[in-house]
């Protein structure tokens, strides 16, 4: 022990702690090495080594009780057996999955578009306190799944998020394409990037709604023709609040702003809710949201009679 910290004594060390009680106390310590300039830059990311924590049969401690350098490059993380997902999350990176390397291990890998490594993500099904947000699963670029259950989870991230995506020095949140490196993989819509479970965050956008102060109009998809509008917030919320099977939606760019997409079926008769008008069945509704969970969108497809003519699709803007 005397000699391992001796080894790091003449560098710059950032920890991080996580414990998690069962009979014992476990830590995760990330070691970061940069140069001895103490000038913390880019380029002076050195080697990544995550400890666990124990105690002493003395109760002295905490001690090192093992560690793990972590690959620094993709090219080295593949070679470790890590997959390269090759989408890239914004504001977050491209989180390498493997079963075996983790081997249940509570915390991912993330790199960025040059694949260095950028960050982990630590989750526990333990109740944490902030800054851990408890989410219903996490996805990583594309929208794909990389912690399909619930859990309490943490990003620990070494450099800026907002340059994890980035291509060729051009590549924005703005842009529709995930990069990896200089070149284009995949054409692939924009998530945001919070990603908290879609009940949840629906909950969120009705409690949000309840508190908006602005005013809706409904209008025909095809000619913009407007068919009610001054629609009070109060009156969307009851309207949306009879949507089931809430599902993960298309997100949209809204004003060169990603928003996250939202899908579920309601009963037509909730029409009534915001505009004179009935139908018969079950429609089809879309919702886009910002990162603040606040609606700037909604769709409506399936057949409705308002002031006496049929309609197909519909749309519900902030006026």
């Amino acid at each position: 022990m005397t000699t391992f910290l001796s080894n790091i004594s003449k560098k710059s060390l950032i920890t991080f702690f996580a414990s998690f009680a069962v009979a014992a106390v476990l830590a995760i310590v990330i070691l970061l090495i940069i140069s001895s300039t103490n000038k913390i830059r880019h380029i002076d990311l050195g080697p990544i080594t995550i400890a666990s924590l124990g105690y002493d049969s003395s109760g002295n401690g905490p001690i090192i009780t093992g560690s793990k350098e972590l690959p620094f490059t993709g090219a080295q993380a593949v070679a470790a057996g890590l997959q390269d997902p090759v989408l890239c999350s914004f504001g977050r990176g491209k989180f390498y999955l493997s079963d075996e390397y983790y081997k249940g291990s509570d915390y991912l890998i993330v790199y960025n578009y040059e694949d260095k490594i950028t960050g982990l993500y630590l989750f526990t099904e333990n109740v944490m306190p902030k800054p851990w947000l408890k989410l219903d699963e996490l996805r990583g670029g594309g929208g794909l799944p990389v912690v399909d259950k619930e859990h309490y989870g943490l990003f620990v991230l070494f450099r800026d998020p907002n340059d994890a995506c980035k291509g060729s020095g051009k590549s924005s949140p703005q842009s529709p394409v995930f990069q990896r490196g200089t070149r284009t993989e995949y054409e692939a819509t924009p998530t945001p990037t919070v990603t908290v479970g879609i009940n949840e965050t629906f909950n969120l956008v009705l409690t949000t709604l309840n508190e908006d102060s602005r005013t809706f109009a409904l209008s025909v998809e095809t000619d913009n023709k407007e068919l009610q509008t001054a629609i009070q917030s109060s009156k969307l919320h009851s309207f949306l609040s009879g949507l089931s099977n809430v599902q993960e939606g298309s997100s949209k760019w809204i004003n060169n702003v990603s928003h996250r997409g939202i899908s579920g079926d309601i009963d037509s008769s909730q029409i009534s809710n915001i505009a004179e008008g009935s139908g018969s069945g079950t429609i089809t509704v879309n919702v886009w949201i910002n990162s603040e969970n606040v609606i700037n969108a909604v769709t409506i497809e399936g057949t409705l009679n308002i002031d006496g003519s049929d309609y197909t699709k519909l749309n519900i803007s902030p006026e």
